[in-house]
């Protein structure tokens, strides 16, 4: 694992950090990311929980060479790319290429997904017990994304369908809001509504699960719709099953109907009472008090 000095601004590796860095378009379409928050890289080295993604880092850039020392010493080996390199350069260098104060590290990933439906090796499923999926229908905000991840993390709700995502999930902001946990999760990229169909299917077949033993609960008001403080009504629909997907949708225009449309049996909806005359609450606001409720039960 070699740790190299960069003294030039010129340096092609900078060059490349410098044309990448806020370009999310080619990020995904190369399945790479830049973790420029330290707290951020560090739940990731610490991590030993294996998911449905498999990352690998290719450059570590950094200003202190004690740091770099540091990350040799703790990153895993199956972290590391083939190429894996760790970078010295001026405090001041690196700050103008990310644009962040108090710049300590910045990593350059990449990511392969290795099954995009539930299954054994990664979700610990218990057909004995409740399983729980996060269903994220057309989230927009980055930050409310990475609010979600880190609220799901903090509850034990390890799943996370992606459906008609209108962000890309290894934004900046997405990092800055998980605080990480993102890492620690399984995340299920659906990019249409007809696919979301498919996930399901695969996913109960693959796991050996009878179809009237899965549920939805779409969290949105409706006419009939439970209120999240009925907790006697809602714990005896949700133990009447062995999986739930749990669906939160659009910040402005909620669950789509096409998804709902795709949901014909086994299903309830839960609001969250408001005695304020406003609209409603914030996505991942309603998330944590649905995940807190739903880990009680």
């Amino acid at each position: 694992m070699d740790i190299l000095n960069i003294s030039s601004k010129e340096n092609t590796n900078l060059k490349i950090l410098r044309k990448i860095k806020h370009d999310n378009k080619y990020l995904k379409d190369n399945n790479l990311f830049i973790v420029d928050d330290y707290l951020t890289f560090l739940e990731f080295i610490k991590n030993t929980k294996q998911t449905n993604i498999n990352y690998k880092i290719l450059k570590i850039f950094t200003h202190s060479l004690e740091l770099a020392e540091f990350i040799k010493s703790n990153v895993k080996d199956y972290h590391l790319d083939k190429d894996f390199k760790i970078y010295i350069i001026k405090k001041e260098i690196l700050k103008d290429i990310l644009k962040v104060d108090n710049i300590k590290v910045a990593a350059l990933f990449k990511y392969n997904i290795k099954q995009n439906f539930i299954s054994f090796e990664n979700m610990e499923f218990n057909k004995n017990k409740l399983n729980f999926v996060i269903v994220l229908d057309n989230i927009e905000n980055p930050g409310n994304l990475g609010t979600i991840f880190r609220n799901s993390l903090a509850f034990n709700f390890y799943d996370i369908a992606l459906v008609n995502l209108k962000t890309y999930v290894y934004n900046t902001l997405t990092f800055r809001a998980s605080k990480g946990s993102l890492f620690y999760l399984n995340l299920y990229f659906i990019n249409d509504y007809p696919s979301f169909l498919d996930f399901i299917y695969k996913s109960i077949n693959n796991i050996s699960l009878i179809k009237n033993k899965v549920a939805f609960i779409l969290a949105q008001n409706d006419k009939n719709s439970l209120n999240i403080n009925q907790f006697n009504l809602i714990s005896e629909f949700v133990k009447k099953y062995n999986l739930i997907f749990v669906v939160f949708g659009n910040e402005e225009s909620g669950i789509n109907n096409s998804l709902k449309k795709i949901i014909k049996d086994n299903f309830e909806y839960i609001n969250i009472r408001i005695d304020i005359n406003i609209d409603s609450i914030n996505v991942a606001c309603a998330n944590a008090i649905f995940n807190f409720v739903f880990s009680n039960i």
